[in-house]
């Protein structure tokens, strides 16, 4: 992920590449939530 550490520290729009880069998937849940694997196996609840 050399992109990565180029890219500036506030995001203002959907980067596609970046999001492709860092998030495995996404998986709703049963309350409408939403659990964000990234590519690290890092989970995250929202």
């Amino acid at each position: 992920m050399p992109n990565i550490e180029t890219r500036p520290l506030i995001i203002e729009e959907f980067d596609e590449k970046l999001w492709l880069a860092i998030v495995d998937k996404v998986t709703v849940l049963p309350d409408g939530g939403f659990m964000f694997t990234f590519k690290d196996g890092t989970d995250i609840e929202a």
